[in-house]
């Protein structure tokens, strides 16, 4: 589906798989028209069905790719699945380093060794297996790696009537890239800020306090002057302070439940917090989940206690098999 969100912004919402994120049911392109070149915001999911969708709203739109360059927020599979196939040789795809980096290593398995590592080291029960096949990154990704061309904080953009300035946002992935119109108070967030959830947090390579990277962020977000925010997935509309609010709101109820939990039954692996921390949203057993569906109870928990533990509130030690358990001090 395609609509004009601004004067010379067109929004390209394309189909979530809702087995993966049951709360997201779309995932939001943006194509912004320029005088010479167009400029397209994220790419969605590398499969063949959305490919075909998109190939018929770019034909709705005259979208020509030989005139159209591509700026990647972030490297997870919605964002940047399709771009080895929207990649040729007359445009270009813009991202920051760490983020193109990290894109490129979805496709191999020794990203995926290394991030089994750092879970199985936080309880993760899983066999490597298991592991891949669940995890919400670990599909859709581009099949080859993308040729990218790396930008830096505060590079501008100027396409069209808009000027972009790239602000780099860590927190839900290594070096989440938002782009900012100071003038027009216009915030292109990818998933930096939803209505509908709290952005999911992984751990990464230089990523290792998702959670206190995503709030200092966010504070980021809160200095700057936003009427519109066009994010990656949800409404569109919405009061962007109010929500950053309600965000550290609902972190603030995540650090407090961990610490009730560590006072009532002791130290803890990530993995056993989060066998508590389900009781709290469903009467069911964390093992009775899908794989799938236990990571949205088992990652909120990790970064959780991680941020806990690096700013000394917690103490985190490792048992005899290397596996991290938190505590009281």
């Amino acid at each position: 589906m395609v609509s004009e969100v601004l004067q010379g912004i067109y929004m390209i919402a394309l189909p979530f798989p809702r087995r993966r994120v049951k709360s997201i049911d779309e995932i939001k392109l943006y194509v912004i028209r320029g005088k010479e070149r167009d400029l397209l915001i994220d790419t969605g999911m590398n499969e063949e069905q959305y490919y075909d969708m998109l190939k018929k709203d770019f034909e709705e739109l005259g979208v020509d790719l030989t005139k159209t360059d591509i700026f990647m927020t972030h490297m997870h599979p919605d964002h940047s699945g399709l771009l080895a196939k929207l990649k040729i040789p007359e445009n270009t795809v813009y991202t920051v380093e760490r983020e193109a980096k990290a894109a490129n290593g979805l496709r191999t398995d020794e990203y995926w060794r290394e991030r089994y590592k750092q879970y199985r080291k936080e309880g993760l029960p899983m066999s490597y297996d298991e592991f891949t096949g669940s995890h919400p990154a670990c599909e859709y990704f581009s099949d080859v790696p993308v040729d990218f061309t790396i930008v830096e904080e505060g590079c501008e953009v100027e396409i069209g009537d808009y000027h972009f300035r790239c602000i780099l946002t860590p927190g839900h992935s290594p070096q989440h890239a938002c782009l900012y119109d100071e003038k027009k108070k216009l915030l292109l967030s990818g998933d930096m800020i939803l209505t509908n959830a709290a952005p999911v947090l992984f751990f990464d390579e230089g990523l290792e306090d998702p959670l206190g990277e995503y709030l200092n962020s966010l504070g980021l977000i809160e200095k700057l002057d936003i009427e519109t925010i066009l994010p990656g997935h949800a409404d569109i509309k919405f009061d962007v302070y109010q929500r950053a609010r309600e965000l550290r709101e609902h972190y603030g109820q995540k650090c407090s439940r961990i610490l009730d939990l560590l006072k009532e039954h002791g130290p803890l692996t990530a993995w056993q917090a989060a066998e508590y921390t389900i009781k709290d949203d469903i009467p069911r057993e964390l093992t009775s989940l899908s794989h799938v569906s236990q990571w949205f109870f088992f990652l909120p928990t990790c970064m959780t206690l991680r941020y806990l533990a690096l700013r000394d509130r917690i103490r985190c030690s490792a048992d005899e098999n290397g596996v991290s358990v938190y505590s009281l001090l």
